[in-house]
């Protein structure tokens, strides 16, 4: 297939018009129809490769390759030359953090949750409810049980469970609920860790206000108000631990006596004493 019509139909295919291609490789709407009328019948490789990540964005279809051939190149190191691009183009994300407030908002993106490599979409495809209620593609929920397509070969394959309108409302219905239920869970799970931090931050400068004003009577009651701050201490019997609290209050020094209070493992214990020599 010649370039101009390889590159229109690749267009249509995603109901994008030239000016909005153009937008996305980054060059002018006049350049997109001098190639669709024929003008120009080999763009430079880093022109295609611009034009193939708008459609490919992860290579998996080899579009690069088929617009090199297209415009007369040699496709021997097409794929190795566009998984470089693909390379630098997420090596440069992660360098420069490039996600503006726009993009974050609308989701054109896909994340990778190992490596956070991210490739960019046309659509918010990963956004559940944009699927559901969008009405331009189908949308399928796995496969259909004991249905199957049977090739020329006669071999089988799982028949794709399409989701009709109704089918997709009553499943965005129920979605819907769960994301009400999930923002009131997350807002009400913030609000007792605000409390809990603000109780523990109160509860802390209690005890340091009482330690500098000598109204611990003895170390079992300052093991007592230490445990309910934090519990999980490895440090309430430790002769030099209760030493240094000791000195703190006799210094007034404020300062130590907070970094005591959160000191809770041995290791912490000896690292402040390795300090103090």
């Amino acid at each position: 297939m010649l370039l101009k019509d390889l590159l229109k139909e690749l267009r249509e295919s995603r109901g994008l018009n030239k000016q909005e291609l153009a937008n996305k490789v980054d060059i002018s709407r006049s350049y997109i129809s001098t190639i669709e009328s024929g003008k120009v019948e080999k763009p430079t490789k880093k022109t295609l490769m611009k034009i193939a990540y708008v459609f490919d964005p992860d290579g998996e279809q080899n579009i690069y390759s088929v617009l090199l051939e297209a415009s007369g190149y040699d496709t021997k190191n097409s794929k190795e030359e566009y998984r470089n691009y693909l390379n630098e183009m997420n090596a440069n994300f992660q360098e420069t953090k490039k996600f503006n407030g726009e993009i974050l908002s609308g989701m054109k993106y896909r994340v990778n949750k190992h490596d956070n490599s991210v490739v960019f979409l046309d659509k918010p495809y990963m956004n559940i409810l944009w699927l559901l209620e969008q009405e331009d593609f189908r949308v399928y929920l796995g496969y259909e049980d004991d249905e199957f397509f049977i090739d020329d070969n006669g071999t089988p394959f799982s028949k794709p469970l399409e989701l009709d309108d109704e089918d997709k409302n009553n499943l965005l219905f129920q979605v819907r609920n769960f994301q009400s239920n999930l923002l009131l869970m997350k807002k009400s799970l913030k609000n007792k860790i605000d409390i809990d931090e603000l109780t523990i931050d109160s509860k802390e400068y209690t005890l340091i206000f009482d330690l500098l004003n000598n109204r611990i009577n003895d170390k079992n009651e300052l093991i007592s108000k230490l445990a309910i701050i934090n519990k999980e201490r490895e440090i309430f019997n430790a002769k030099e631990y209760h030493e240094e609290i000791n000195k703190a209050i006799e210094d007034q020094d404020a300062i130590k006596l907070q970094r005591l209070v959160r000191i809770t493992t041995i290791n912490e214990l000896k690292k402040y004493l390795s300090e103090q020599k």
